[in-house]
């Protein structure tokens, strides 16, 4: 019996033992699964600064220790991402060789000087926080590295629309004439317009026209002169311009500017008394072209 209970003894010290050791194992095995990215960046990738827009950050940085040859046949750049709780966890995962879609890359090899960096990244989303570091891959696709995460916010994107000028109103057409100032790195990411309708206060779903501005952004002079086709006679129009950027929601928003209301001209002043016996007037133009 006192062998017997001497054994039960050590076999419950034993047990104790061995789950001690398993405990250790998932603790050890837990813990290097959650290591914190701050462990795994590299100092060979330093940011050295960050500007904002609406739509565009521009990222400046320090690459040391990185090959010309990984510089032209590797990928450097920028990874960057919503800033969320996740955020530093899908680096890691991108460090360690996984390509996640939520984790933007931004690659480039025109942004180097020597070992300076500097590049521009957009579309972005106005008023958001990003999550980002600078990072480095092989031309193999091994030896990846990322600087340590920062952040920054994107501005508020708030275009200034100035008052339309109507001018040249022909048979059909009109020249419009304005200003639309706005960063020129946000007019780069936006779509810029002009709509008619025939009523005040319509959106882009009442337009009867809607005209695109090409025109190149100029930011030391902003005016432009859009020529409006498809004006028909005896008509009142309101015209406005329009701004269009892709949302957080990845919806379409628009942005407004005042209104002009104008009148297509008459159509008594479209014919031309020829002096014909059946006295029927000629007109100035091709009236198809109204249809």
């Amino acid at each position: 019996k006192d062998n017997k209970r001497i054994t039960d003894k050590q076999k419950n010290e034993y047990m104790k033992k061995i789950s001690a050791i398993f405990i250790s194992i998932f603790l050890f095995s837990c813990n290097n699964e959650n290591t914190d990215i701050a462990e795994t960046r590299s100092d060979d990738l330093r940011v050295n600064g960050v500007s904002t827009t609406a739509f565009t950050a521009t990222i400046s940085g320090v690459f040391d220790n990185i090959s010309k040859i990984d510089i032209a046949l590797g990928k450097n750049g920028i990874l960057y991402c919503p800033k969320t709780d996740k955020a530093e966890s899908i680096f890691k995962s991108w460090l360690e060789g996984n390509d996640n879609p939520d984790c933007h890359v931004y690659s480039t090899k025109d942004g180097f000087d020597n070992e300076l960096f500097s590049a521009i990244i957009g579309p972005l989303y106005p008023e958001t926080e990003y999550a980002f570091c600078l990072f480095s891959q092989g031309k193999d696709g091994s030896n990846r590295k990322i600087s340590s995460v920062s952040t920054f916010t994107t501005g508020h994107f708030s275009p200034e629309f100035e008052e339309l000028q109507i001018e040249d109103i022909h048979y059909i057409d009109a020249t419009v004439k304005s200003s639309l100032k706005m960063d020129a790195k946000d007019a780069e990411n936006c779509t810029r317009g002009l709509l008619l309708t025939e009523k005040p206060g319509g959106g882009i779903n009442e337009a009867l026209n809607i005209t695109e501005i090409t025109s190149l952004y100029n930011d030391d002079d902003p005016r432009f002169n859009v020529i409006v086709h498809g004006i028909k006679p005896d008509m009142n129009y309101y015209a406005r311009l329009f701004v269009k950027y892709k949302g957080s929601d990845g919806n379409d928003t628009f942005l407004y500017g005042p209104e002009k209301a104008f009148s297509a001209k008459r159509s008594e002043e479209m014919a031309v008394d020829l002096g014909l016996p059946s006295g029927i007037k000629w007109a100035k133009c091709d009236l198809g072209e109204w249809e």
